[in-house]
């Protein structure tokens, strides 16, 4: 294992991550939901991977465990000529700070750079510190506010998105 940026822990050695398409649209489903139980809103369906992952801007990537054969992250971008939205990036719990979420993030731009992608963007929920600051410490900054641009259900309201965008490539961090 080597050691991760300004402190994080080790990339475990056992994780491959590797680009996937439509045929991994359940899989990127239950990640997804699994990866945001708990949080307002409506995780991704299968279908909205698959449909998703129909378009050909869309570069996704997973992050398998070799050790028991599961996926643990992934991230879902879309690319507009020179321009990368990362759409959805997610780690199950028990694997967070390990590393995984910075690593499929990093695979997923080297993707988008090769296609001829200058820059990524991402909207975050203004009250999402914890991925906020995240981004931070992979480069991106804040660009940018969109008023209440999450709606949540069962009448709690919606929350802003803000804006998040980093030059590629990215910061040259240890993997």
């Amino acid at each position: 294992m080597s050691a991760g940026p300004r402190g994080a822990d080790p990339v475990p050695s056992d994780i491959e991550i590797r680009r996937v398409g439509r045929e991994a649209a359940g899989i990127l489903a239950t990640l997804n939901a699994d990866t945001f139980a708990g949080i307002a809103g409506h995780p991704w369906s299968s279908k909205d991977f698959e449909e998703t992952l129909g378009d050909p801007a869309a570069i996704a990537v997973l992050a398998m465990d070799h050790s028991s054969d599961a996926p643990v992250g992934y991230a879902l971008f879309r690319q507009v000529l020179d321009e990368a939205e990362l759409l959805s990036v997610g780690v199950l719990e028990a694997r967070r700070s390990q590393g995984i979420g910075r690593e499929v993030i990093k695979a997923g731009a080297r993707l988008v750079e090769t296609s001829g992608a200058r820059q990524i963007f991402l909207e975050v929920a203004e009250d999402n510190l914890t991925a906020r600051h995240f981004y931070r410490m992979l480069g991106f900054a804040e660009s940018g506010k969109r008023n209440d641009y999450y709606k949540y259900d069962h009448n709690s309201g919606s929350i802003s998105a803000i804006l998040m965008t980093v030059s590629l490539p990215l910061p040259a961090f240890p993997s």
